[in-house]
């Protein structure tokens, strides 16, 4: 492999891996402000989040009746739980999340095996979503997002695997053909200076030949 394949190659791989730790980190700023929101009450939902912690969230809040009035309407009567469970519920949200935000730091520089842990984590958080609260039709596109952060990480942790094994470029010799071109320089003066030496021995030659004609 040549040294432009190698570079080319290799800005790939790199792109790929850096592109995986986006992923970690875009998901992690989007679950803290869907949670952030639901808890101030907004209805608005971003895409790419954890959706496992997301939905605890929201079922912590339904169980201590803090979701709007219209929520319950239809629902049996049950006594809700203390305030005590959102905020524990909250507190291992984020505990979560700051192992997501450690893995996405220690990842960097090529440090596959914590966005590993990130894809471990991530590949929970998902399946456990579809176990814990059920799977449905209308949330099919997070299902899809979802699977997406999982095949980029992935995809990500294939590229460092590939950029480890990248086989050194061949480098081509840079000064084979000056070599050989002072070789020829070499050759050239030395015939040279044989023809030169030659020409002046037939000179001489003919200079002694003709000094003894004329003493004739």
């Amino acid at each position: 492999m040549n040294k432009e394949n190698h570079e080319r190659l290799s800005l790939n791989y790199r792109r790929k891996y850096e592109s995986a730790r986006s992923s970690v980190l875009i998901m992690i700023i989007f679950t803290i402000v869907n949670c952030a929101m639901l808890l101030f009450g907004s209805g608005s939902y971003f895409l790419f989040s954890a959706q496992f912690l997301y939905c605890s969230v929201v079922e912590a809040m339904f169980l201590t009746g803090k979701l709007p009035a219209e929520v319950y309407e239809g629902t049996e009567a049950f006594e809700f739980f203390s305030d005590g469970y959102l905020i524990a519920t909250g507190i291992i949200v984020l505990a979560v999340l700051a192992i997501y935000f450690l893995c996405w730091i220690k990842s960097k520089n090529m440090h596959h095996k914590w966005l590993f842990a990130a894809l471990v984590l991530f590949s929970i958080d998902a399946v456990a979503n579809v176990v814990w609260f059920g799977f449905y039709v209308e949330d099919i596109i997070d299902y899809v997002f979802a699977a997406y952060i999982i095949y980029s990480i992935a995809a990500g942790l294939i590229a460092r695997s590939k950029l480890a094994k990248l086989p050194a470029p061949i480098q081509a010799p840079e000064n084979e053909f000056n070599n050989d071109f002072a070789f020829a320089e070499r050759d050239f003066s030395y015939s040279d200076s044989g023809s030169d030496s030659s020409d002046s021995s037939d000179s001489s030659d003919n200079s002694d030949n003709s000094d003894n004609t004329d003493n004739k």
